[in-house]
């Protein structure tokens, strides 16, 4: 489900998921740069956004690992 949003396909993210946590690791590619060169903020809060869902779902057993 996750891997296969549409979304994904930009930013080509891995996840694992455990009870009560998730780790999400991506490749910044240059494409992902801001014009001053360095990461865009999107790139840092699609990996917070991504990880923060996952734990809750998971501790209230509407999503298993």
């Amino acid at each position: 489900m996750y891997l296969a949003a549409p979304i994904n396909a930009f930013y080509g993210p891995d996840i694992a998921v455990s009870e009560g946590a998730a780790r999400v690791g991506m490749t910044v590619l240059p494409t992902m740069f801001h014009g001053a060169g360095a990461a865009h903020g999107s790139v840092v809060f699609k990996m917070l956004d991504d990880a923060a869902f996952f734990p809750p779902l998971c501790l209230s057993g509407r999503l298993s690992w």
